[in-house]
């Protein structure tokens, strides 16, 4: 859970991401980024207000991760976020699946 200062919307594209995962931090439709790190590339699209669709690898393209971002504002200065991910090994483990759901 996200508790800003003033409960203003964070306009800062890359703030919305953590090291391993995302945040509660409120985004606007249309606010897509990307970033390149030292464990790989990771694409968000931002559709529609408070909701992400993002996809995530390694330099290997293994695993392969979509992810589903959905805040919830629940006051001025507070944010919830729903985050669900489904992975796949890809190439390396074509039969490994996995999936994971959490809440920041």
């Amino acid at each position: 859970m996200y508790i800003g200062q003033d409960g203003d919307s964070i306009t800062d594209r890359f703030a919305n991401r953590g090291f391993l995962a995302s945040n509660a931090l409120p985004i606007k439709k249309g606010e897509h980024y990307a970033q390149l790190s030292l464990i790989g590339p990771n694409v968000q699209l931002v559709p529609f207000d408070q909701f992400e669709i993002g996809i995530m690898s390694s330099w290997f393209t293994a695993p392969l991760i979509l992810s589903l971002k959905y805040n919830i504002r629940l006051s001025r200065r507070s944010n919830i976020g729903l985050n669900l991910y489904g992975g796949t090994g890809h190439w390396v483990i074509p039969d490994q699946n996995a999936g994971l759901a959490n809440i920041v």
